[in-house]
């Protein structure tokens, strides 16, 4: 990994955790209520969170069983992994 790919993620989690969150309702979100849509995603779901989601999610595999598939992402391994590293950053 060069150290240009290196400060491009550094700077993306920068903006993206800090540089877009000045309120703690854009770094948390709007309080979420059983049976409301979340009107106000945290920062951390447009980046670092959804990426990765929709990166290793493929429309091509049959009934789509896998992390881009809000039912079925658990069942993809990379799933934890991933949120082993997301989760603790503000969820």
């Amino acid at each position: 990994m060069s150290e240009e790919h290196v400060r491009l993620n550094l700077s993306l989690i920068y903006n993206h955790m800090v540089s877009d969150a000045k309120m703690a309702e854009l770094f948390m979100g709007c309080p979420f209520k059983t049976g409301e849509y979340e009107e106000c995603p945290r920062s951390i779901e447009w980046a670092p969170h959804n990426p990765p989601h929709t990166w290793l999610g493929s429309p091509e595999i049959d009934g789509r069983q896998d992390m881009g598939a809000f039912y079925a992402a658990a069942r993809d391994l990379i799933f934890y992994a991933h949120h082993s590293i997301v989760d603790p950053q503000g969820f």
